[in-house]
């Protein structure tokens, strides 16, 4: 699949004001844009040039399957195989178990394209790439003016409501809430798929990470991938990508991607916004500190945000915090798992879980 994407408007041809502004275009906003009614203007920041390519490994758990229904999600996002099982593999303690997950195995890429053709599309929705959001302000109760800026040029727009979905490292998040979550680099590199890879391997080996790392078969491809702490994240990807090879005969080449990724430690850490400012996706914490899968969380929010705003214009936020009760209900059942996964020893109990 390939849709063709443009940039609806120049710079200059914003408004001064918007019913919506939303930061980011990822899977978050992509679900926003499809939800939102058209009756309201909207504007969607991208920092980065559209189409986007996050570092992602694009599996979307049973949590996402129907707002995919829901959507009739194009076939040519899925890759092969399309429906994955997931064998977790303890390299520290020499322990591996299969568990039935049922999770799609997407192209992130063509998901991301596929999600955002509704806003690419439609007269209400203003889609700016390239484009840094760098600040707000809140106006009034109802009211905020954002700043954003591209090609050194910055521009003053007024909003009626913010949305943040800008990932992990979110600026709305950053400008109401001043609590420091602690974050991975996710990095990965593909490697032709000998025949050998048919399923996902979660691994678990503390001499790489305390998190975990991953293969996941993308048709001729398997993708290789490392949740790895801040101080030397190369150095141990390299370290797998040797393992790798001695044990699979699978040899890295290509670009090497990589992307910030929240660990929340409790539930406390999660952040939905307040008055007429809603956080989507990552931006709200919304990732499972066990495996980091944020995509299910990102499609949920998104629409939560669209359909609370929808309902009650004037005072989404209560709406939309109750809507979200169901995703934070399932990450929250993720914290005792996550706290086993970092020691081999208690780590044993973790396989009786999966």
């Amino acid at each position: 699949m390939s849709i063709s994407f443009m940039v609806k408007i120049s710079f200059s041809g914003c408004k001064l004001g918007y019913d919506v502004v939303v930061v980011g275009m990822g899977a978050a906003a992509g679900a926003f844009t499809r939800y939102i009614d058209d009756k309201y203007s909207v504007l969607v920041v991208e920092n980065v040039a559209l189409p986007r390519n996050k570092p992602c490994t694009g599996v979307i758990v049973s949590a996402a399957h129907d707002f995919l229904r829901e959507n009739k999600v194009a076939e040519a996002v899925f890759e092969t195989p399309k429906v994955l099982d997931v064998t977790y593999v303890d390299w520290d303690n020499s322990i591996e178990q299969t568990s039935s997950k049922g999770a799609f195995n997407s192209n992130r890429k063509e998901f991301d394209e596929w999600l955002s053709k509704k806003a690419l599309s439609s007269r209400n929705i203003h889609v700016l790439d390239r484009t840094k959001f760098v600040d707000f302000v809140k106006v009034d109760n109802t009211l905020s003016r954002i700043i954003i800026e591209r090609d050194g040029k910055m521009l003053s727009i007024i909003c009626k409501y913010l949305i943040g979905a800008d990932g992990a490292l979110s600026t709305t998040r950053r400008k109401m809430q001043k609590v420091d979550i602690p974050y991975y680099i996710a990095i990965k590199q593909f490697a032709l798929n000998n025949g050998g890879i048919k399923q996902p391997l979660f691994i678990f080996d503390n001499s790489i990470t305390d998190y975990y790392s991953w293969l996941v078969p993308k048709g001729r491809f398997v993708e290789v991938g490392v949740g790895a702490k801040l101080d030397n994240p190369r150095e141990k990807f390299d370290l797998f990508l040797n393992k790798v090879h001695k044990k699979f005969g699978l040899v890295c080449s290509g670009e090497i991607q990589s992307a910030v990724v929240l660990r929340p430690r409790s539930i406390k850490d999660i952040f939905l916004g307040e008055g007429h400012v809603l956080l989507c996706g990552e931006a709200a914490a919304l990732i499972t500190p066990s495996g980091a899968e944020g995509i299910s969380s990102a499609l949920q929010s998104g629409k939560f945000a669209a359909e609370a705003i929808n309902e009650n214009f004037d005072n989404a936020i209560v709406s939309y915090k109750q809507k979200s009760k169901v995703i934070i209900k399932r990450i929250q059942s993720k914290f005792k798992k996550a706290s086993l996964m970092g020691d081999p020893q208690k780590r044993k109990k973790l396989f009786k879980q999966i």
